[in-house]
């Protein structure tokens, strides 16, 4: 059986005119799969990730500074990535699998300059077949991911602008009545002292505010530092937020009052999401989340909270 027919059996309208680059169908979006393309790498693809990730995957089972969690995939193995969140993401149990089937053929996969790349040398047929499922799987990722947060906020009425999940170009907006909103993920350096330096992803919830109102922060006390104290502002208030613990979040404003009034219909809300921050700036307020946020347990609760903020024309210090 020709390898494109094999590939075909797992990976359903598969194709190929040249025996040299395979095009597999992901769903609604399509990825170009080279085969031998330089001497080295078996397999090579595209991958709309963030600028600097770099996950490497052996199959030596040795000692890396990821694990799955999943003991038999962790025993076989050694996994290295610089941010363990993606690598969580992207070593889904599905890719697990595809990646054991085809661990005979010992070959490394490696998620680099926004591609993957299955490294080795391919004995046969069996190890082309290998490389080809073990890119796919992994590069099908970012799509797998954004169609999951697409089906999860159906009820909100999403359209993304993209179908690649890329930070610096992918978000999706959401078909709701005024004001509009939109999620976006975002990259930033990890702070200093935080570690070693690599990609971070935040989830944003931004919701547009008709003109300029006032602004505020509120933060997590637990994970963001207070400001330092000082003479020309207020220092930050705490909020009474049901179910959470009085000082875990706080309130920064030059009138706190003011914006603490505005804010207290919505607390309910900020106790369900459970953000990082809350961050009223300009003509949008924005819900953030640290990580790559994807339960609508939190995202339902942030989408509300930032669409009653953002249509609350006095919110802020201003009046």
């Amino acid at each position: 059986m020709a390898l494109i027919d094999r590939l075909a059996d797992v990976l359903p309208h598969a194709r190929t005119a040249d025996g040299r680059t395979f095009v597999v169908d992901l769903g609604g979006a399509e990825l170009a799969i080279e085969l031998d393309p330089v001497l080295g790498v078996v397999a090579s693809a595209p991958m709309p990730v963030l600028d600097g990730l770099v996950l490497r995957v052996r199959p030596d089972g040795g000692a890396g500074n990821f694990l799955t969690g999943h003991r038999a995939f962790d025993h076989s193995f050694r996994v290295d990535a610089d941010d363990p969140q993606l690598a969580r993401l992207l070593l889904d149990e599905a890719a697990q699998i595809e990646l054991a089937a085809g661990r005979h053929a010992g070959q490394t996969v490696v998620v680099a300059n926004r591609r993957v790349e299955v490294l080795g040398v391919a004995r046969g047929e069996d190890d082309q077949l290998a490389a080809l499922r073990a890119a796919a799987a992994i590069a099908a990722r970012p799509y797998q991911i954004a169609r999951k947060l697409r089906r999860a906020l159906r009820r909100w009425g999403p359209v993304p602008t993209a179908e690649g999940w890329d930070v610096t170009s992918f978000r999706i907006g959401l078909t709701m009545p005024m004001p509009s909103v939109h999620l976006a993920w975002r990259q930033a350096p990890l702070a200093p002292g935080a570690g070693a330096p690599g990609p971070r992803l935040s989830t944003h919830v931004v919701a547009e505010r008709r003109g300029t109102a006032g602004a505020f922060t509120v933060i997590d006390a637990q994970r963001v530092p207070p400001p330092s104290p000082s003479s020309s502002r207020p220092g930050p208030v705490p909020l009474d937020v049901p179910d959470v613990p009085r000082g875990r979040y706080l309130l920064i404003a030059d009138r706190a009052t003011d914006a603490h009034d505005d804010l207290a219909p919505h607390l309910a809300l900020l106790g369900g999401a459970l953000p990082v921050a809350v961050i009223a700036s300009g003509d949008a307020v924005a819900v953030v989340f640290d990580g790559f946020e994807e339960q609508r347990l939190a995202l339902e609760p942030a989408l509300a909270l930032a669409r009653g903020l953002a249509a609350t024309s006095s919110v802020g210090p201003y009046r």
